[in-house]
């Protein structure tokens, strides 16, 4: 989308009003310059109001997946501890071992 360009910058501080055809063509300039730059500012926050809230549903629908995978993964998991306890136990030994030698290998690691 271009943008508009810029009306030049004079100084009319010293200057008395003159009614003159071309001071009125400036200000009719100035006006339209002024109402593109506001419709353009006017146009990004509808487009930003609506990126957020596109970006919020769209953040709600991963955590409610997630919240959804989470669940199966605890039904599941306590569906194998209840028909398996041995193998889930064993199972539960080797990892807590296996972290604790990582644990322990990272830290001597790190000494040095």
């Amino acid at each position: 989308m271009p943008s508009p360009t810029p009306p030049a910058l004079t100084d009319n501080t010293a200057k008395p009003s003159t009614s003159s055809p071309s001071s009125h063509a400036a200000s009719c300039n100035s006006e339209e310059y002024a109402a593109k730059i506001n419709k353009t500012i006017d146009e990004l926050k509808t487009e930003a109001a609506d990126l957020m809230q596109r970006s919020s549903q769209a953040l709600h629908q991963q955590s409610e997946q997630i919240r959804a995978q989470a669940l199966k993964a605890r039904e599941s998991t306590l569906g194998y501890v209840q028909h398996e306890p041995a193998k889930a136990l064993l199972i539960a030994a080797g990892v807590g071992a296996a972290l604790v030698f990582l644990g322990n290998w990272i830290g001597h690691r790190n000494k040095r």
